[in-house]
């Protein structure tokens, strides 16, 4: 499947699973299939979804108001797909913040991740419930055609840098519960050992993989961090004037021995900007930016 610079409107069915405006649907090992320079525009489930494919090109499209989740990574078992310069857009969280076949409507985001093991580059979202959330322990056994086979939560990132989310109503980047581990997988994503899962090998090693998360920018958003995550770095991270910079409740010491968790980062808070929440003009219908002094707070407990 090839699609390129196409406009999509009113598309998805919703709470149907499956019914999604653009959807590779369960297609394994596909280098060739693409979704680059779209615009989906008003979409009523899911903008993009990757479900059970590997390899796929998700690059510069424009996602207007889709309600759940702009960009959708279902099962827990893809791999290796590029998610690239994407915009992820919501007018207004009204329009987005709804129940969808994941349950509640506070469980939405720019990016919903199941499947971890991709390449998170340079993408932008605005307004969205969440920025990007990689809910692995919240479906730690993965979904649909994968559920039972993987471990989400432990499965390591690709390549991640560059990404943007501002103005979110909860959190911009929320890695959630993460830590990466060297799991043994087939070509497919499916696990090969179940205990590849674990905390240590059978020797009694640590069994974490290092995972580096890049040029990240969070500014407007209520929390941005985690709650617990391990062997996972920020570098080159900039918060500006977010509700809290950096959440972050539980980790661990790296695998590799490395000493810093965040390494060359700024952050910056200007108390006369006080928009770090958002709540809906009613009778505007509009997002309107309130007034709440906000601080800074950055919770580490090891």
């Amino acid at each position: 499947m090839d699609m390129r610079y196409a406009r999509v409107e009113f598309c998805g069915q919703r709470p149907v699973m499956g019914r999604y405006c653009l959807h590779f649907h369960l297609l394994k090992k596909c280098p060739r299939c693409v979704f680059q320079g779209n615009a989906v525009v008003d979409g009523e489930h899911v903008g993009i979804t990757v479900h059970g494919t590997h390899d796929a090109l998700v690059d510069q499209n424009v996602v207007w108001d889709a309600k759940a989740n702009g960009l959708y990574i279902e099962d827990g078992n893809e791999l290796r797909n590029t998610l690239s310069q994407n915009v992820m857009i919501c007018s207004s969280l009204r329009k987005c913040r709804v129940s969808w076949v994941s349950g509640a409507s506070s469980q939405t985001a720019g990016i919903f991740m199941i499947g971890m093991s991709n390449n998170i580059v340079e993408n932008r979202i605005v307004g969205y419930e969440n920025g990007i959330w990689t809910p692995g322990s919240f479906r730690g056994s993965g979904h649909g055609k994968a559920f039972g086979k993987v471990c989400p939560q432990f499965y390591p990132f690709g390549e991640w840098r560059g990404n943007t989310c501002h103005d979110c109503n909860r959190f911009g980047l929320y890695l959630d519960h993460q830590y990466p581990r060297n799991v043994k997988i087939d070509e497919d994503g499916l696990l090969l050992d179940k205990d590849s899962c674990e905390w240590f090998t059978k020797d009694g090693a640590d069994n974490g993989v290092v995972n580096e998360v890049r040029d990240e920018v969070n500014w407007h958003n209520t929390y941005v961090g985690q709650y617990a995550i391990g062997d996972i770095q920020f570098i080159n991270y900039t918060s500006v004037n977010n509700g809290h910079a950096m959440y972050w409740k539980v980790g661990k010491d790296f695998v590799d021995g490395r000493l810093w968790h965040l390494l060359d980062s700024v952050f910056a808070n200007d108390p006369s900007d006080r928009c770090s929440t958002q709540t809906l003009d009613d009778s505007r219908h509009q997002v309107r930016h309130m007034c709440q002094a906000t601080s800074n707070v950055c919770y580490w407990i090891f």
